[in-house]
């Protein structure tokens, strides 16, 4: 019975911990990986192609750049963007239309540098 007892102690613990890494939001890639930004459009658009203009403000370390996106069907547009360098990256997301689903959604990672190990497993 205590060992029962131990292991659910320790469980607890782990899972504090790790709610305490994986704050929503903050979710941590390499620099220079691929990040994807989904958005989901409120409004329906006659041809989404080309009446929609969606982008995120994309900044992070010596970096403060406008990143567009595309649609990629039915109410479904998508930004990708990567990190140049290592740090807290944030995004903030526009259109040219009023459309509460695409206009200022906000996004953070933090981008870190790729290890040896790493490095060699994936030149």
């Amino acid at each position: 019975m205590k060992y029962a007892n131990k292991v659910a102690a320790l469980s607890a613990i782990i899972l504090v911990l790790l709610s305490f890494s994986c704050q929503p939001g903050m979710e941590k890639i390499h620099t220079w990986q691929k990040v994807e930004i989904t958005l989901e459009a409120n409004n329906e658009y006659e041809n989404p192609y080309t009446d929609v203009d969606v982008w995120v403000q994309l900044k992070g370390p010596d970096f403060d750049r406008r990143c567009y996106g595309f649609w990629d069907g039915d109410k479904t547009w998508m930004v990708r963007v990567m990190a140049t360098g290592p740090g807290k990256w944030t995004w903030t997301s526009g259109s040219n239309q009023d459309d509460e689903g695409l206009n200022g959604k906000k996004g953070s990672f933090e981008s870190i540098e790729w290890t040896e190990a790493e490095k060699k497993e994936n030149p």
